[in-house]
């Protein structure tokens, strides 16, 4: 991943934790609803420790994931 890629955060477990949540229909089914419709667009990745990397996203949003933790990337991008 590198900034710029076009991730699909909607229902991912540590970037929209009431996705899959035994409450999450009081929540709208997710705590971000605007992951239903939009890719989040990376800006920035920090490595901040073995086990965790920040992603920053251009939207202001930033979440913290595990280093073995795949993120979907919109598969349609144009990588050059």
């Amino acid at each position: 991943m590198k900034p710029g890629d076009r991730c699909d955060l909607e229902s991912d477990i540590f970037a929209d934790h009431c996705g899959g949540a035994i409450d999450s229909a009081a929540m709208g089914d997710t705590e971000h609803p605007e992951f239903q419709f939009e890719f989040e667009t990376v800006q920035a990745i920090e490595i901040e420790s073995a086990d965790c990397i920040r992603v920053d996203f251009e939207s202001g949003f930033s979440c913290g994931f595990p280093s073995d933790h795949w993120l979907d990337v919109d598969a349609e991008q144009i990588r050059q």
